[in-house]
């Protein structure tokens, strides 16, 4: 049984419509999803990142400042 507050987060996630399908919590491991969502959040295209983690991390580090 997945828990209330995994739920409400592929609830909120889903209601974005970042793909065509359900996005479930396996979808949310790699971190292409998360960029996804900061994308739609700040209304900018989604970034072309390396495949370096770095690059990753240095994005949404970004957006949480």
């Amino acid at each position: 049984m997945t828990n209330l507050g995994v739920k409400a987060l592929l609830s909120w996630v889903n209601s974005i419509k970042l793909s065509d399908s359900e996005i479930r919590i396996g979808d949310l491991q790699d971190g292409a999803n998360l960029v996804k969502l900061i994308s739609v959040l700040k209304k900018k295209p989604n970034p072309s990142l390396s495949n370096s983690s770095e690059d990753w991390v240095d994005f949404v580090a970004e957006f949480l400042e």
